[in-house]
């Protein structure tokens, strides 16, 4: 039986596939920002991704026209709905959590290829029409390894630090792709056979229309979901636009790294501390922790109610920079760096025992410039 496809729909159910997964990888980028914990964040992160390949596979089932009527069984269309929201959050969970370190990457690229393709799977068993379906074996391997390989690509590129919003663009990208050329590759290894005998619908079944309707809802929540994420967050009207190193006075100008201090606390309650004693910042949902030496030449810990996003190239200046995407380290601080399995942590005089975690891509700077701080010159080449 020859069946056509609607070009338009076929683009439509792509670009609502990388829609739903850039607003997904936007607000886990965005996580050490947001006032939800990590693991209400994943479950959003997993509603919107495995919505969008629940959305992309029906407008891409809707972009199929074929000389017969096609219906679908509610049972079967609502587990495969839930199914990639399921796989979805695991796979996030997994490559994101560092809890499996060393096969993080690749459990998740299976969980999430097998999110693709069990959706793919039950969505098609919902399919209720006056002729039979069947797939081959190469294509149902092909498929699944295509959407496996293009959510290890998806999930690579989140690794990488997430300040550049090119990184989340070409993440969301891979995975919107991986959805739609699973689906594809798929559909175009089922054969459809007309058998001209009527079947018998299972009830209650779902119309195109009724299905159309439902998937048009869905694609409008995930469009206005990825432009709400996306937007800047809202600076509080209470606030006034100000910088949160107080400025020291003229007669300071000579002595300005040990005159300039911090702001911690809250607008009730105050205090000021040097930069010099700052020995780490790490992002405390809208705001962040700054760990200090006091006097006696102990650490403490206090809540500053400035995003790091704002305190990060305000004292960078400073040799406090960012090495993760949740911390920053005073250079001058840092006694080492400690190596578990495949993680480095940033280790200090002040507290052997505390560790701050340094991305990947930022090991080497680091490495660099401590040897460089110490007046040590590495000639290894």
């Amino acid at each position: 039986m020859i069946v056509l496809y609607d070009f338009r729909l076929i683009v439509l159910s792509i670009a609502v596939a990388i829609l739903a997964a850039h607003a997904g990888l936007l607000l886990l980028n965005d996580r050490e920002r947001s006032f939800l914990s990590y693991k209400a964040v994943l479950v959003a992160c997993a509603i919107i991704i495995g919505g969008g390949i629940w959305t992309m596979h029906f407008i891409g089932m809707l972009a199929l026209h074929a000389p017969v009527r096609v219906d679908y069984t509610v049972l079967p269309t609502l587990i495969s709905a839930m199914v990639p929201i399921v796989f979805t959050g695991l796979s996030l969970y997994c490559a994101t959590s560092g809890v499996i370190p060393k096969y993080g990457l690749p459990v998740g690229a299976v969980l999430m290829g097998g999110a693709i393709a069990s959706m793919h799977y039950t969505g098609m068993e919902a399919l209720r029409t006056v002729c039979t379906i069947e797939y081959t074996l190469t294509g149902i391997v092909a498929a699944i390894l295509v959407g496996i390989s293009a959510s290890w690509l998806a999930l690579k590129c989140m690794q990488y630090d997430f300040e550049s919003r090119i990184r989340t663009l070409a993440a969301a990208t891979a995975l919107g792709l991986a959805i739609s050329a699973m689906h594809y590759v798929a559909m175009f290894n089922t054969q459809f056979t007309f058998i001209g005998e009527p079947t018998l619908l299972e009830s209650p079944v779902l119309n195109t229309t009724f299905l159309a309707s439902i998937v048009a809802l869905a694609t409008f929540l995930i469009v206005n979901s990825f432009l709400l994420i996306a937007l800047p967050s809202a600076v509080s009207s209470n606030r006034r636009v100000r910088s949160v190193l107080e400025t020291p006075e003229p007669a300071q100008e000579a002595s300005a790294l040990q005159a300039k201090r911090i702001c911690l606390g809250s607008a009730q309650e105050k205090r000021y501390i040097d930069i010099k004693d700052i020995v780490y910042v790490t992002a405390n949902g809208h705001y962040t922790k700054v760990g200090f030496e006091t006097p006696p030449g102990s650490l403490a810990e206090e809540f500053c109610d400035t995003p790091l996003s704002k305190l990060a190239p305000l004292l960078d200046a400073y040799d406090i920079s960012q090495y993760h995407r949740s911390h920053l380290v005073n250079l001058h601080r840092v006694s080492g760096l400690r190596k578990r399995r495949d993680r480095t942590f940033a280790v200090f005089s002040l507290s052997e025992s505390l560790e701050i975690p340094i991305s990947r891509t930022k090991v080497k700077e680091l490495s660099t410039r401590l040897a460089i701080s110490e007046g040590v010159v590495n000639t290894a080449s």
